[in-house]
């Protein structure tokens, strides 16, 4: 009883700090624009979505996650014609890789199930979390534009 007590106590928490994320108005980057598209890979069940956002900064900002779709992704930098871009990769693979066995040890890397997705979000918005001064901040990414899905052979 006492178990479910704090249980309850943890998740409620969770979720108040969730709705509570404020987004950082002035980030110290500018986002010019967004685009996102889902892709198909070469085998059934492998999928994902790429996001792309290119923007401006007079600072190097540390770039962690991005969320979207009520997902979350990794986060890289690239530069191509001058102008730097931040890449998001999101999986949405419906294929499972797992191992079961009697030693627990083999079943390590093993994936943790999916948590709650922290933010309230529309289907064309996505939040990138970055650190500055030692903080992690949100900032939100409206507008964001879909194109082609890609399949790959």
């Amino acid at each position: 009883m006492k178990t479910k007590v704090i249980l309850i106590a943890f998740v409620a928490l969770f979720l108040i700090q969730c709705k509570s994320t404020q987004f950082d108005a002035k980030p110290p980057f500018n986002i010019i624009n967004a685009t996102y598209n889902n892709w198909i890979g070469g085998r059934e069940g492998v999928s994902g979505i790429r996001l792309v956002f290119n923007y401006e900064s007079q600072e190097i900002v540390k770039f962690q996650k991005v969320y979207f779709a009520k997902k979350e992704g990794s986060l890289e930098i690239n530069k191509k014609e001058g102008k730097t871009f931040l890449t998001g990769h999101i999986s949405t693979s419906t294929s499972r890789d797992i191992t079961i066995d009697f030693d627990t040890k083999k079943e390590i890397k093993n994936k943790l199930p999916e948590t709650a997705f922290p933010f309230e979000l529309k289907e064309n918005e996505a939040v990138l979390s970055y650190l500055q001064n030692g903080v992690t901040k949100f900032y939100k990414v409206e507008n964001i534009i879909k194109t082609k899905t890609v399949f790959y052979p």
